[in-house]
């Protein structure tokens, strides 16, 4: 199904990937009433104002159902809403479809249907997206992929992941585009991997020589970094959302990620992780419950990226995956300052490539 050419929504229509799934209760009156709306939608304008009456009929279906305690019911809540909320996006309406989304979001969620609050979520970055606000764009594609991880991989569920993941990357760049002026590039080195951080005082004169403030204002900001002449984006950072702040209180290093043990973080294999050390060396690395650490495990000659968990008298060094290979490294710690193992950095920022 294609969207029409007065349908902001130009790249792909929610509601047919919403009915990308193989549905088994083909025949009913709600799914008559869906499909009805849907042959309507990919019709002309003025057709989408009866596609909306049929899915509001099997929105008011589903209520009935709901009542009975009907184990279909708010599945189908959950679809009549997703689909007048696409097509509020496509009639520009994105304050509209916002609503519809968050409803129809709710309602897969409680009846456990991954792939429906996936879809609902998918459409509601794109109702964002629409309103300019970016940030409320990342997260809620974040939550997509976050759901989406946690559902078979079908062809419906495959094409859906890639779909999000492309979108997001889009919304990324064009996001990058509009404050391109205020942004900048460090470039991290191929050998060391180490980078230099510019503190930011308030003025320098070109008149009258006066003396420079000792005080700091501020600190470069950057939202891009090359590595070996390709650009990653910042992905999440512990600072500004999607830029990184440095302070020259801390040093900063990145290393290249190998393996998926982070994946359920948004840390993907051959990802960019900066971290950062104490700029005094000697310093005692201290994370805090639930930081992402790089750490050396005792006995072990390598470094892991892990998060750190303290519970009671046990540290633990746990993966965040999807692959239920990976492993967790309990110590015991009676101190509350004692850490069984040595931190080499705290995770700062993750990086992707564009």
């Amino acid at each position: 199904m294609k969207a029409d050419k007065e349908c902001i929504n130009s790249v792909e229509c929610i509601i047919d990937v919403l009915t990308r799934r193989k549905n088994e209760l083909t025949g009913t009156a709600w799914t008559i009433l869906l499909s009805v709306g849907q042959d309507l939608c990919d019709k002309p304008p003025e057709a989408k104002l009866k596609a909306r009456q049929s899915f509001e009929q099997a929105g008011e279906l589903a209520d009935g159902l709901i009542e009975a305690n009907d184990k279909d019911g708010k599945r189908i809540k959950a679809s009549a809403e997703t689909c007048i909320g696409a097509i509020s996006l496509c009639q520009n309406k994105p304050a509209v479809a916002i609503g519809r989304f968050m409803q129809g979001q709710a309602l897969f969620e409680i009846d456990g249907d991954q792939y429906g609050e996936a879809v609902a979520l998918f459409g509601l970055a794109q109702s964002y997206k629409a309103q300019g606000k970016w940030d409320k764009v990342f997260q809620t594609y974040e939550k997509c992929q976050r759901v989406l991880s946690r559902v078979n991989s079908d062809p419906a569920t495959v094409y859906l992941r890639q779909l999000v993941k492309e979108r997001y990357i889009e919304a990324i760049s064009e996001e990058r585009k509009k404050t391109q002026a205020t942004t900048s590039t460090v470039i991290v080195g191929t050998k060391s991997f180490s980078i230099g951080i510019l503190p930011v005082f308030s003025q320098i004169p070109a008149g009258d020589p006066r003396s420079i403030p000792e005080t700091e204002t501020g600190y470069i900001e950057t939202d891009r970094f090359i590595v070996n002449g390709k650009t990653y984006y910042v992905a999440e950072s512990r600072s500004t959302r999607f830029r990184l702040d440095f302070s020259v209180q801390w040093t900063y290093i990145a290393s290249r990620v190998q393996g998926d043990s982070m994946n359920k973080a948004g840390i993907d294999d051959e990802d960019y992780v900066i971290l950062r050390i104490p700029a005094t060396a000697g310093l005692p690395i201290i994370p805090e419950n639930g930081d992402i650490v790089a750490v050396a495990l005792p006995e072990d000659d390598g470094v892991t990226l892990k998060r750190y968990r303290r519970r009671g008298d046990q540290v633990i060094f746990e993966p965040d995956s999807t692959n239920p290979n990976h492993q967790s490294y309990p110590f015991k710690s009676s101190k509350e300052s004692e850490i069984p193992a040595k931190i080499i950095g705290i995770h700062v920022a993750t990086l992707k490539p564009l």
